[in-house]
């Protein structure tokens, strides 16, 4: 559907359904965020041990730790998930009700 969590459309509308979906299979679970936060300090006390060059994190670790600062990351997308589905359903509804005024004025 076209729903979208920021209202109008173009320029700096909100995400649709779709696009929430996938942003729900790629936030981490909160075991997902511990372990890379652990293997980011464990790194990080390696490197002070040693003077040379230390492997960071991979790309995919990377993101995972930027949700650290995130509070309730998934229970915000999970009500913009909401949000956007309740545009639709209120789109929808509205139409049935246009549907039943017709068929009462006839």
């Amino acid at each position: 559907t076209a729903a979208t969590t920021g209202g109008g459309g173009g320029k700096g509308a909100g995400l649709d359904l779709e696009q929430l979906a996938r942003l729900a299979e790629m936030i981490p679970t909160d075991q997902e965020v511990k372990a890379v936060v652990a293997k980011a300090g464990q790194l990080e006390s390696e490197a002070l041990k040693e003077k040379g060059p230390q492997p960071g994190l991979q790309p995919a670790e990377a993101f995972v730790l930027g949700f650290t600062g995130v509070a309730r990351a998934r229970s915000k997308l999970n009500a913009l998930t909401a949000v956007a589905s309740l545009d639709g359903a209120a789109l929808e509804l509205g139409q049935a009700l246009g549907c039943v005024r017709r068929a009462i004025d006839q």
